[in-house]
């Protein structure tokens, strides 16, 4: 994947690392962005069953516009993570001060595409219709399902090492 972010170089090591088995020494490095930002990226619970602390969830009627371009951007920003909405609610949850603010596909689709036009991914005009599904991601960055199984991978490791 060819991501253009200011730090894409953050993701292109996690891909690389994942190919070669060493995602280890990444771990920390994501995770003192995560603490910067105060953004966490984890593993759905919903999908894994030795999950064992299920995140505070936070109902709000729409505070989140601000938490994603104060918190959630910057955090995108540092990592170079581009999400599909039906990617993050079945395979992933944001946590913003460890609270969920559960998205959904629409909301989160038009905040990824918020993101990149923000930042000029590409140089083009995106639309929050891109980001609704794998497949309509894939035809504009053609190995995002490749992507997001190497984050599986990634985020899995995260959530499961210690320290």
């Amino acid at each position: 994947m060819n991501i253009s972010t200011k730090n894409n170089l953050m993701i292109n090591r996690i891909i690389n690392a994942v190919y070669a088995n060493e995602i280890e020494c990444l771990i920390k490095e994501w995770k003192e962005i995560e603490t910067k930002y105060g953004v966490t990226l984890i593993l759905n619970p919903a999908r894994n069953d030795e999950f064992n602390v299920m995140p505070k969830i936070l109902e709000c009627n729409d505070p989140s516009e601000e938490v994603v371009k104060n918190r959630i951007f910057p955090f995108l920003d540092a990592t170079g993570l581009i999400l599909t909405g039906e990617d993050l609610q079945v395979y992933f949850c944001i946590l913003v001060d460890e609270k969920d603010y559960l998205f959904g596909h629409d909301e989160w689709a038009g905040y990824m595409a918020d993101f990149m036009n923000v930042i000029s991914f590409g140089n083009r005009k995106w639309y929050g219709g891109e980001f609704w599904t794998s497949e309509n991601l894939e035809t504009v960055i053609c190995d995002y399902p490749d992507f997001c199984n190497k984050m599986i991978k990634f985020i899995e490791a995260k959530d499961n090492h210690r320290n």
